[in-house]
């Protein structure tokens, strides 16, 4: 008891000291994986590269937003308004005090304007992803140490059925920096996270990114509670399109406009007609006659005006992908494409053939370019139809693929499920002695297996290993030393077990321990935000889906032995009564011990499936590659389209390169 004691007062002391650090230790930790997000974003957009196109703002001018003067009045009845000067050391605006131009938009928002809150608004592939990338490495260069940190927050993955928006910015910061879900100080509250306390204090700085992708009636309702959660003090980055945030900002009914509270707002400029030209020439292509259209009203300048639609052109249009025939001054042709819509229909359309058409490493790809096409299409229809149980978005997470349609999942239940039961059924057949026991577990296999594969747990992420869940073991320890006191006492009446106390300390302590290791040695969530691809991630997934069938199969066999151990001891010595000898024992003991592995296995596999993300993704590749919508080797070919400039890799995740390509693929069938 004083060892327990001893033991509890230690880990409880450490539970403490955790809670009484600092908010501003957990804010340095959420900047640190900022700065190894930004590593990750620097080499996937080359935001250092020469060559990289630079995107220019100005000041909003269509009423969205308040103007710089009433944005500083608002900072003025802050109580804090006269502790946060302007920078001393910033240039002196001419004209347009917000307009600047690539890396400028940190300083601008730090110096001139005093409430921290800012729109950016911006056209479908006007380059606001690279310019919200080039905001947070600026503000994370002007930070100081324990202040706020500006995280970007992906709005469009929001489930609007879930939880409200402040408890859902929690729970994705808690997924940045996993020890934020412990408890707060306790002048924040008695079992106050981390995450909601860094919320709370505006240590945390939200940008909001992807309004646009949020459904259209909820919009409205969203930036009504953004403004609700603004108190004054607490800075705001939100990123949509212009129409759709004019669409929540102006009433239907044209009573009245929902601005936000104290934010200005900036608006993303066409990219000029000579940079355009030069980042065309990037690329070897016959550009002459298409470089005298840019910047022009024409179908061609209004299209290749914006970051997205110029790297479509490029890479659909350069020498070493050109289909045959085709040139890039056919996109000239204004009887075929009439307005900017049917262009850059056309450039989605021919963006997968060339990416497809030209080889990686002197080798041709597994798949042809029409296979790729479907598959990526179903993918995006697939996140499209999901959206409502994950969130909207561009992601295309491995072990978010599971949501399978509801035909194609019933049948791989029963399938499954009935290649798992007849095994066992069929063993008893042939040993009839066996048989009630075989039924029995072939039965509870079909409905365990047939009930998890019809209806998986949605959102389950990867696992990294097992480890100890401190606060689920006493429970079930304590009812396992009851089970393993009334197993002794069942023994002791039968006459296996002498009637002593060391009989009953002993079951109680081996069940108690194998109660605690049941529900206490669980998978931990693997932390998709250090240095981490999908690939990894599924082979630490695999190899816990592994440890944990061990240590379950090790379970059932040896709680079953250890409850017929005392009787085949105890019948040892009988032996010579009945006429058995003990090559017979120990062939039927064998027997008996690889029937409960077997089943320890069985059992163990289902429950691996259950806690672990690799079983699912493995059933969903098996279901999307046998009816031919993708490869069954799923993973290998997200891969390679990110290689081939469809995907980008973000962490562990993928994700469509653009949302608009995402949107295009999802459209059409």
């Amino acid at each position: 008891m004083a060892l327990a004691w001893g033991f509890w007062s230690q880990f409880d002391g450490r539970r403490e000291g955790e809670r009484e650090q600092p908010l501003s230790a957990s804010a340095d930790l959420v900047a640190r994986r900022m700065r190894q997000h930004w590593e990750a974003a620097e080499d996937l957009h080359r935001l250092n590269d020469d060559h990289a196109l630079s995107v220019a703002w100005r000041s909003d001018t269509s009423g969205l937003s308040l103007d710089l003067a009433a944005v500083r009045e608002v900072a003025a009845t802050w109580e804090s308004a006269a502790e946060q000067p302007p920078n001393a050391a910033a240039p002196p605006a001419v004209g347009d005090e917000l307009a600047g131009e690539g890396a400028d938009l940190a300083q601008i928002l730090r110096d001139r304007i005093p409430t921290g809150r800012l729109v950016i608004l911006g056209r479908a592939g006007s380059g606001k992803t690279v310019l919200v990338e080039r905001l947070l490495h600026g503000m994370l260069g002007w930070r100081s140490a324990g202040g706020p940190v500006h995280v970007r927050i992906p709005l469009g993955s929001w489930p609007l059925e879930g939880p409200d928006l402040d408890a859902w910015m929690a729970s994705y910061l808690i997924r940045i920096e996993p020890s934020l879900r412990s408890f707060a100080p306790r002048n924040h509250g008695r079992r106050v996270r981390r995450a909601d306390a860094l919320l709370d204090e505006g240590l945390i700085v939200p940008v909001l990114d992807g309004f646009d992708e949020l459904p259209l009636g909820a919009r409205r309702h969203v930036l009504r509670k953004i403004s609700a959660a603004l108190r004054a003090k607490r800075p705001l980055v939100l990123v949509s399109h212009p129409d759709e945030y004019r669409e929540a900002v102006e009433a239907p009914d044209g009573t009245g406009r929902l601005l936000l509270p104290g934010a200005a707002a900036v608006e993303l400029l066409p990219v000029p007609a000579d940079q355009a030209a030069k980042y065309l020439r990037q690329k070897e292509g016959d550009w002459d006659e298409l470089q005298q259209s840019l910047g022009t009203d024409s179908p061609v300048g209004a299209a290749l005006s914006s970051p997205l639609t110029l790297f479509l052109c490029r890479t659909a249009y350069e020498r070493a992908a050109l289909a045959p025939g085709a040139s890039p001054g056919e996109l000239l042709d204004t009887a075929r494409f009439r307005d900017e819509l049917a262009l850059r229909t056309h450039l989605f359309e021919a963006f997968l053939p060339a990416v497809y058409r030209e080889s990686r490493a002197e080798q041709q790809p597994p798949w042809s370019a029409e296979r790729a096409d479907r598959a990526l299409r179903h993918l995006a229809r697939h996140r499209r139809a999901t959206a409502s149980v994950v969130g909207s978005g561009t992601d295309l997470s491995w072990w978010q693929l599971h949501h399978l349609g509801p035909r194609i999942r019933r049948r791989l239940a029963w399938a499954i499920s009935l290649m798992v039961a007849v095994p066992w059924l069929l063993s008893g057949v042939k040993n009839p002695d066996v048989l009630p026991s075989a039924l029995f577990a072939s039965l509870v296999l079909f409905g365990f297996g047939h009930a998890v594969l019809r209806h998986p747990t949605a959102g389950r992420g990867p696992a990294a290993g097992l480890g100890w869940h401190w606060r689920w073991i006493p429970i079930p320890a304590g009812f396992g030393a009851l089970m393993g006191a009334a197993t002794a006492h069942t023994h002791v009446e039968a006459g296996d077990l002498p009637e002593e106390p060391v009989s009953y300390v002993v079951f109680a302590a081996l069940f108690a321990c194998l109660g605690a290791v049941i529900c206490g040695w669980r998978p931990r969530k693997a932390d998709r935000d250090r240095p981490v691809t999908p690939l990894s991630l599924l082979r630490q997934d695999r190899r816990t889906f592994l440890a944990c069938q061990l240590t379950w199969t090790l379970i059932i066999t040896l709680t079953f032995s250890s409850i017929l151990a005392p009787s085949v001891w105890s019948s040892l010595p009988r032996l010579d009564q009945t006429g058995i000898g003990y090559g017979e024992l120990l062939l039927t003991v064998a027997q008996v011990f690889l029937l409960l592995a077997g089943f320890g296995m069985a059992v163990g596999f289902i429950a691996a499936y259950c806690q672990t993300a690799c079983g699912h993704f493995a059933l969903a590749c098996l279901g999307h590659g046998l009816t031919g919508r993708t490869p069954l080797r799923l993973l290998v070919f997200l891969d390679d389209a990110h290689h081939r400039g469809v995907l980008r890799q973000v962490g562990g995740t993928y994700e469509f390169r653009h949302v608009e390509l995402r949107r295009h693929l999802a459209a059409e069938d």
